[in-house]
């Protein structure tokens, strides 16, 4: 009978580093140095990261041993992660965040602001769209 591979010794990296840090769902120093952190290079278990210089805290080195501690849990081996400091990064996961809730709220504004109910309450009543209480839908409907 052949050996069984657990998940972990299976598990193997495509290079897309948002969907990991995604699917790890880390927290504390190692969610923030993943969160705020854009892959440069990947290659025989190190992980090259660079990190723009507005948030360079995160790449000291309790930051990087915990995310090499969550990195070697997760792969089920040793990796190795490296992190540099430097320029604006507009590919870490944080990043794209912040982008795709921006576009959410500006489709939730556009929506309201052509409903023709919303219309009719703006011609008939005076109604004003206050610009802070336009939230995206997160339900997928």
């Amino acid at each position: 009978m052949a050996p069984v591979e657990s998940e972990e010794s299976a598990r193997t990296f495509d290079g897309d580093w948002p969907a990991l840090v995604l699917k790890l769902k880390l927290g504390g120093l190692a969610g923030m140095l993943a969160q705020h952190a854009e892959l440069v290079r990947f290659e025989n278990g190190v992980f090259e990261l660079a990190v723009p210089d507005a948030h360079k805290v995160v790449a000291g080195p309790d930051y990087r041993e915990r995310l090499t501690q969550a990195l070697s849990n997760y792969f089920g081996s040793a990796v190795t992660v490296r992190v540099q400091v430097g320029g604006e990064m507009d590919a870490t996961p944080a990043a794209q965040q912040t982008r795709t809730r921006l576009a959410g709220i500006a489709a939730a504004t556009e929506s309201i602001n052509a409903d023709p109910f919303v219309q009719t309450l703006i011609a008939d009543f005076g109604a004003t769209v206050l610009p802070d209480s336009i939230h995206p839908r997160t339900d997928g409907v």
